[in-house]
């Protein structure tokens, strides 16, 4: 896959359609998208981003998150909370 393959707009606009039910159902199961969540994913429907690059770049994203979140420090008082939890 190149970077330059783009989505017709008719897929883009379907993937639209199906970006704004989804948050719809996010916004009732009270776990709503924020505004960085939005603004990437009307980027993806700008650029005509394939799905496989939008899928690619998510797990970039949460990959970097996940390692950043690992490699911060622990507070005693909450890791001693949750050490039952993880044996």
């Amino acid at each position: 896959m190149t970077k330059n393959v783009k989505l017709s707009a008719e897929r883009v606009a379907a993937a639209r359609e199906k970006r704004l039910t989804a948050m719809h159902l996010q916004e009732i199961e009270g776990n709503p998208l924020d505004a960085e969540q939005i603004a990437m994913f009307e980027m993806f429907e700008r650029e005509a981003w394939p799905h496989e690059r939008r899928l690619a770049y998510i797990a970039a994203r949460n990959s970097s998150t996940w390692t950043s979140l690992r490699s911060a420090p622990v507070i005693p008082s909450i890791s001693s909370a949750f050490r039952p939890l993880f044996g």
